[in-house]
């Protein structure tokens, strides 16, 4: 049996992707993030090699297993781009998640955190609004081909070039690419960690319901990477955790009774030893 042959222009398609699972160190560190890679596909359509890789470290062997049991229509041999998210992100409609309040965490006041209130979350640049103007023109394929652009800025570490692409197919109306772009700053291939650009991103993101924004939130005030921990805001953090619980996110709930039974043990330690 022959295969035909795609054009080289062309978009292989993907036949069945596995996404990978969230190793539990990482899990358990709040580490989350995008994994980018280049693929060699034979000509029945399996992974035959997983080349350049970046991305969070913590998470790349998860996604690089997962790489290669993706499959892809038969056809001549060649090499693609392929993106995962660890975890999987969760897009919820606004107006589903408006809908639902914030569940009450806890009322009892004796669940103080031992340490004293955090600062408020520090004020966050505003992406010129030229990076977010919509397309003028736009085609049906031109959010893909905006991707395709910001993928490649990203595999040669030029991140303004990489989120000036995603902030515009964005625009265009592809959601995920906003998180893809807030990740941008907090993968440390990339250049200086820059956790507020972060911020800004996911937040325009979890304006749109998205669940994984509101994780991603949650876990980056709430157990910040340890060169991030200047960013820690409990507070901040356990608020988003239950805006992405409202909206159906167990992982969420769990973080947020992770984080109340934390307190009742410091609260019960101090009480016991003042």
């Amino acid at each position: 049996m022959q295969f035909g042959t795609q054009q080289p222009w062309a978009r292989p398609t993907v036949l069945e992707r596995v996404e990978a699972e969230y190793p539990e160190a990482a899990r358990q560190a709040g580490i989350r993030g995008t994994v980018l890679a280049t693929l060699e596909i034979d000509e029945l359509g399996a992974v035959a090699r997983v080349g350049s890789v970046q991305g969070p470290p913590e998470l790349i062997d998860a996604a690089v297993t997962a790489l290669r049991q993706w499959r892809y229509q038969p056809g001549a041999p060649g090499s693609t781009r392929a993106v995962i998210r660890i975890p999987q992100p969760v897009i919820q409609r606004k107006s589903a998640a408006a809908r639902v309040g914030a569940p009450v965490l806890d009322s009892s006041p004796e669940l103080a955190p031992p340490q004293p209130p955090a600062p408020p979350a520090p004020p966050v640049a505003a992406v010129p609004a030229d990076e977010l103007a919509p397309a003028g023109n736009a085609k049906s394929g031109d959010a893909d081909t905006m991707k395709d652009r910001a993928f490649d800025a990203a595999m040669q570490r030029n991140r303004a070039e990489a989120e000036k692409w995603y902030g515009k197919a964005f625009a265009a109306g592809d959601l995920y690419s906003c998180e893809k772009a807030g990740d941008l700053f907090i993968t440390p291939e990339l250049g200086p960690l820059d956790p507020r650009r972060a911020i800004d991103w996911w937040s325009r993101c979890a304006a749109t319901g998205s669940v994984s924004a509101m994780r991603s939130l949650g876990g980056l005030y709430l157990r910040p990477r340890p060169e991030l921990v200047f960013i820690k805001n409990v507070d901040e953090g356990l608020r988003w955790y239950a805006k992405a619980a409202a909206a159906g996110d167990e992982f969420s709930r769990r973080m947020i009774n992770d984080s109340v039974r934390t307190r009742e043990f410091w609260t019960c330690a101090n009480r016991r030893h003042p």
